[in-house]
């Protein structure tokens, strides 16, 4: 374990001479496992976005800290006695803080333009663990197109007019800065009123009113833009 060790050496020859050497016992930074951003992405991602004047929190992971992925504790155990990190950028677009792990992306960095982000454990051992990103637009404001039929739901009933999570992106119109794809994600808020129900005759998750109530998607940027909008829906029961 970790800690503080006394080696002492003594003669055999009777003149009582010894030599006393403190040897401090370290645990190394020897993996960091996952590199994750604050927009919810990690590094098994191909192409992370991150928006033109866009900023993204980075944090590394090490030893056997599996907290971002099982949510479990850590064993302390493996902590490592310096765990400081340091990060860098291949791209003069991505600006990297090299302690905190925070990436500024350039407002005139080229749209669909990739770079890779490196973290190296400080203590010379050899970790390190690397991040590839993708530079997409900035977003001014997203927003739905789905009419007040469509976001109207029966409780139960599925339907060839049923919509898939695809489908509901797709309805959302994304006002950027410059001309470029932007990624999107989605978040089911009270998702006990509505779900996405697997239909296996066509083989699509479709979205079905599961119990009478309203309920919220939220569709958001993926880049750091922090632009999103809330689409609500509303399920009753079969008149």
């Amino acid at each position: 374990g970790k800690g503080t060790a006394i080696i002492t050496v003594k003669a055999n020859d009777g003149s009582a001479k010894q030599k006393i050497c403190r040897v401090k016992v370290v645990m190394p930074v020897y993996q960091i496992h996952t590199i994750k951003t604050s927009t919810g992405f990690n590094d098994s991602y191909l192409n992370v976005p991150i928006g033109c004047g866009n900023s993204i929190r980075l944090t590394a992971y090490q030893n056997e800290n599996y907290k971002c992925v099982t949510g479990g504790t850590y064993d302390r155990r493996y902590i490592a006695s310096d765990a400081r990190v340091i990060w860098s950028s291949n791209s003069p677009y991505l600006i990297v803080n090299k302690t905190t792990g925070t990436v500024k992306c350039r407002k005139d960095a080229p749209i669909g333009a990739t770079a890779l982000i490196t973290v190296r454990a400080r203590d010379g051992y050899g970790a390190s663990q690397s991040m590839l990103f993708k530079i997409e637009p900035k977003v001014k404001k997203i927003a739905s197109s789905l009419t007040k039929e469509q976001r109207s739901l029966i409780l139960g009933q599925v339907s060839s007019s049923s919509l898939t999570k695809e489908e509901i992106i797709d309805s959302c119109e994304v006002n950027t800065y410059s001309y470029g794809n932007v990624t999107l994600t989605t978040q089911v808020v009270h998702n006990h009123v509505i779900d996405f129900l697997y239909q296996s005759d066509i083989g699509k998750y479709l979205l079905c009113g599961t119990r009478p109530g309203t309920a919220k998607i939220r569709i958001s940027d993926a880049n750091g833009s922090g632009k999103a909008c809330t689409i609500t829906f509303h399920v009753k029961e079969v008149p």
